[in-house]
């Protein structure tokens, strides 16, 4: 793919170029949609990778969206008659404007970002600037920003408007995606958000996306029969994805238990963890600390592990940002991602991801279909349910068959076509006096068939499993910072699924917001 430098000497531009930053466009065209769309992937100017849930904010406006697992994002480009600079910011970033005059609607718009990390030798640190011990410092900040969470995150009812999604994904392959806009009602921090009456979810659109493709085994509830969570549990609130997500915010639920050992926040956070400031980061102009943590494990041999990264302001003690991995055996179970963002003097959600491993059984085993004698080829005929990997083929040794508890000698083992194996005898193996028919031999026979395996290097006979990951995820697009609960309104079940509800509000205004749906390796064609 090639790319085109953007001219950076002209008018408003060269304040974003001075930070060293630089966009580019793909010269490979987009496939027509039905409304014509700006896309775009943010990435990392030093090594190319993407920007992780960067935020792109609209100007002068308490609107804007995040990036995805790619760094993609996509926006109706009718928007851009309206919204004429996207600020760009991202932890560890420099801040970007973008007039989107300068975005192509027909391109991949390609955005680089340069860091902006600091050491902690840099900055002046706080206890009157003299350098102190990281894990205490740690502490000492980890402490503070839990018990300012009443002052620094709204305590009054107001909402946001959300693209909120849940899929699963088997490597990079997007599952059984769901979409929905959602306006998000909070009562405020000190409320339960799961069960007091001011906390309401609206459902506003929601569809199943098509374009993806769809595994009803992947799909199941977590309560259904085959499909369960690693060496762990959730609450399935009956199977309603949205309230997982919810129970699993840390901050959010900071009095109440959440997930893990967080745990409860407030009490337990502390106790369970180590913690080490690393080094200053920021995140569009305000520098945060950013602290590793580990959970302590009451012996060597215990089997769960932990970690993870906060990322707090040393002025306000807000938390910006919250990310904890948790394993088993050194293998992983959950990841939790979620970051707030300042809005006149308090942090409201940017966005939050949860997703687990789990597994579910495997429809595709590879069993024996059937086995035939012929008579005339003095043959069985075996059929697999899957194509048999050629390469799991070792011949005659890995075959036994019994013909009334005598072992039978093999002279040869052919493949008929993908799923059948011919297994031909030795002359009068089976004494041919013996032979009434067909069905009269194999009524006396047994048989062992080891080591094949199917072309999905599934084991004959074993009964296997699908591991993926279940993702929730919701982005805000806009925050009401002052905004009562609404009456006469279908709020969502927060036990039910959400693809049981029809849109609740079909006077809402779908086209300020839009479903910031994956891009398909980033460039989607016809």
């Amino acid at each position: 793919m090639k790319f085109k430098q953007l001219c950076s000497n002209s008018g408003h531009w060269k304040r974003s170029v001075s930070f060293g930053i630089a966009i580019f466009f793909a010269t490979q065209t987009f496939g027509q949609n039905n409304e014509e769309e700006l896309k775009a992937q943010i990435l990392d100017s030093k090594d190319s990778v993407p920007i992780v849930f960067a935020t792109i904010q609209f100007k002068n406006t308490q609107k804007g969206i995040v990036t995805d697992d790619n760094g993609y994002f996509r926006m109706p480009a009718k928007l851009k008659s309206s919204i004429d600079t996207l600020r760009i910011a991202s932890i560890g970033y420099e801040t970007l404007e973008i007039p989107t005059s300068n975005l192509q609607n027909k391109e991949l718009n390609i955005i680089l970002l340069t860091p902006k990390i600091e050491s902690l030798s840099e900055v002046v640190l706080v206890g009157k600037g003299k350098q102190r011990n990281n894990d205490i410092l740690g502490i000492s900040l980890i402490k503070k920003a839990i018990d300012s969470i009443p002052k620094n995150y709204p305590n009054l009812p107001h909402s946001y408007v959300a693209y909120y999604r849940d899929y699963q994904k088997t490597g990079s392959q997007y599952l059984n995606l769901n979409e929905a806009i959602i306006e998000v009602f909070d009562g405020g921090i000190q409320t339960n958000q799961i069960y007091h009456p001011s906390n309401q979810t609206v459902l506003h659109q929601y569809k199943t996306n098509l374009d993806f493709p769809q595994d009803e085994q992947l799909a199941k509830a977590y309560n259904a029969d085959g499909k369960y969570i690693l060496n762990a549990v959730i609450s399935d609130m009956g199977g309603n994805e949205l309230s997982i997500l919810f129970l699993h915010n840390p901050i959010r639920n900071y009095v109440r238990p959440s997930f893990s050992f967080v745990d409860v926040l407030q009490t337990d956070f502390v106790g369970n963890h180590t913690f080490k400031t690393r080094r200053v980061s920021y995140f569009d102009g305000v520098p945060l600390y950013e602290i590793d943590f580990e959970y302590i494990k009451p012996n060597s041999a215990a089997e769960y592990s932990a970690k993870g990264k906060v990322f707090i302001s040393p002025t306000t003690y807000a938390i910006y940002k919250l990310e904890y991995y948790l394993f088993h055996r050194n293998k992983p179970l959950y990841t939790l991602t979620t970051e707030y963002i300042s809005r006149e003097g308090l942090m409201y959600l940017n966005y939050i991801s949860f997703n687990n491993y789990f597994k579910v059984s495997d429809r595709q085993n590879f069993e024996i279909k059937d086995i035939t004698f012929d008579i005339n080829e003095n043959a069985f005929y075996v059929s697999f349910t899957n194509p048999v990997k050629r390469e799991s083929l070792n011949g005659p040794k890995d075959f036994r068959f019994l013909y009334k508890k005598r072992k039978l000698s093999i002279a040869d083992i052919e493949t008929v076509d993908t799923k059948k194996i011919k297994v031909k005898l030795v002359k009068g193996t089976i004494p041919i006096d013996e032979i009434e028919d067909e069905e009269g031999v194999m009524r006396h026979i047994t048989h062992r068939i080891r080591n094949l395996r199917d072309i999905q290097n599934r084991k004959l006979g074993k009964k296997n499993t699908v591991t993926a990951n279940q993702f929730r995820e919701l982005f805000v697009q806009e925050v009401f910072p002052i905004k009562p609960l609404p009456q006469n309104i279908n709020y969502v079940n927060k036990q039910r699924p959400l693809p049981k509800y029809q849109q609740a509000n079909s006077d809402f205004l779908t086209d300020k917001y839009w479903l910031n749906t994956p891009l398909k390796s980033g460039i989607e064609k016809e």
